[in-house]
């Protein structure tokens, strides 16, 4: 087993003489023993010295990479960060730089990670993998509607219409919950041109109605419902209380019933 300390020592005297490629060759002693990410990191920082950043980077991901499944988040965020001032558009990076910073409750960081991503992404046309992202973001902040729009809008593009009326609808509902009626119709109609019998956004379009005292709009859209889905419950609810407003109490009762 090698000595770690005189290795090391070895490898500090090449570095002083400028003899980086001696030095990086006995650190790699090391490795070929321990995967130390100290070690990466330091061979890291002799490539950066040599200007070969190609070889840097490789090194800095192999010690973060470490540092990650170490459970040591703090250092891997700090190397993400060594990787990213060499290439701000390692897509890879910023995505596991996004992750750590979310789960570490840096949302600011995070936020600014996955969106530098996307934008990088979306400009070499992987839609795809930039809806992934979206989605990743949208599980760190599940009450943002506009990650919501921009992923059901991404969705839209690469023809996957079930997700896309998914968004949509969640979207909808925010605004709708939070009194935003314009934006919230705006969004159940983008879903029922997507999916004219999605019974949610029916429902919804009928909660709208409603509170404008649009009344026999908000049947209508509620009949619309039943008639997909005879038996959802929300949908029977919704009518019973209506057809009561109306007078029609023995239809609300049958509702109910």
């Amino acid at each position: 087993m090698l000595d770690k300390t005189a290795v090391t020592k070895i490898a500090q005297k090449h570095i002083e003489k400028g003899e980086i490629d001696k030095a990086i060759a006995e650190l790699q002693k090391l490795l070929a023993e321990e995967h130390d990410p100290n070690i990466y990191n330091t061979i890291g920082d002799l490539y950066l010295r040599k200007k070969e950043t190609e070889n840097a980077i490789e090194v800095f991901k192999k010690a973060a990479d470490i540092f990650r499944e170490g459970g040591f988040y703090l250092k891997a965020i700090a190397l993400y960060k060594k990787i990213l001032n060499i290439n701000p558009s390692d897509v890879p990076t910023l995505i596991l730089s996004g992750e750590l910073n979310a789960g570490r409750g840096l949302t600011g960081n995070a936020s600014e990670n996955f969106s530098t991503a996307v934008d990088i992404l979306l400009k070499g046309g992987s839609t795809e993998k930039a809806l992934d992202i979206y989605k990743k973001m949208i599980k760190v902040f599940p009450s943002n509607a506009a990650l919501k729009i921009k992923a059901a809008e991404l969705s839209v593009k690469i023809g996957y219409t079930e997700g896309a009326v998914k968004e949509y609808i969640e979207a909808a509902t925010h605004y709708l919950d939070n009194g935003v009626t314009d934006k919230a119709q705006a969004f159940y109609h983008k879903a029922i041109e997507l999916d004219p019998k999605n019974v949610a956004a029916l429902l919804g379009l009928g909660r709208i109605a409603e509170r404008q005292n649009n009344i026999e709009q908000a049947l209508e859209y509620l009949k619309n419902a039943l008639s997909i889905a005879p038996g959802n419950s929300n949908a029977l609810l919704a009518y019973s209380s209506l057809a009561a407003k109306t007078g029609n109490t023995e239809e609300g009762r049958q509702c109910l019933i």
